[in-house]
């Protein structure tokens, strides 16, 4: 309690000094605080290879890996051929991992058509994934491509509420701070002004 008294007295004796005190800490802060630890992710189809030999047809999924940096990753790599038609569906296991040591892995069904010289993935499937305190959720994109060859399968990520880092909590106490004291001080200013008129 005495030091935020002595805080307040400081920041009404001194008010324009504090605040570029507290301007400059906060730039500080900006730029020395640690960078937040990169998301990763990982995406494992199965099975590698679908097929049917009357049509002949097959799609093949490949995973894929990468660091999530912005609101769309690739799940996998699609590889079709056909004569004929088909339906069917592949299990994608993902996995998300924090900078922090945190891990959740969770299995989504993407279902897909094959028909003469095209594939369909129906899109639209979800999948929830708590790691630590953040939930990500991954929706799966949908697509028609009209020849057979190779293909990428993207899915749009959410991205969770960064948490306030400490130090700007910091310092927006110590705004806070100084906020009150400059009010002290304007209302003691006010009211020595009305009892000398």
């Amino acid at each position: 309690m005495r030091t935020i008294r002595a805080a307040a007295k400081l920041f009404t004796a001194h008010s324009k000094m504090a605040a570029s005190i507290m301007i400059m800490a906060a730039t500080a802060l900006l730029f020395l605080a640690p960078a937040a630890h990169a998301v990763t992710y990982t995406s494992n189809p199965s099975p590698t290879l679908q097929f049917s030999l009357d049509p002949l047809s097959f799609v093949s999924a490949s995973g894929a890996a990468g660091t999530i940096g912005s609101n769309q990753i690739l799940l996998a790599d699609l590889a079709f051929f056909t004569t004929g038609t088909d339906r069917g569906d592949f299990t994608d296991k993902v996995t998300i991992s924090s900078g922090s040591g945190a891990t959740a892995s969770g299995t989504i069904t993407i279902p897909f058509t094959l028909s003469i010289n095209s594939l369909k993935v129906i899109g639209g499937e979800t999948l929830s994934l708590l790691v630590g305190s953040n939930l990500w959720t991954i929706v799966v994109d949908g697509f028609t491509v009209g020849s057979p060859g190779s293909v990428g399968l993207y899915a749009e990520v959410s991205d969770p509420p960064a948490a306030t880092p400490l130090p700007a909590a910091l310092v927006l106490f110590g705004s806070g701070l100084g906020a009150f004291g400059l009010f002290a001080r304007r209302r003691r200013q006010s009211a020595s002004t009305i009892f000398a008129a």
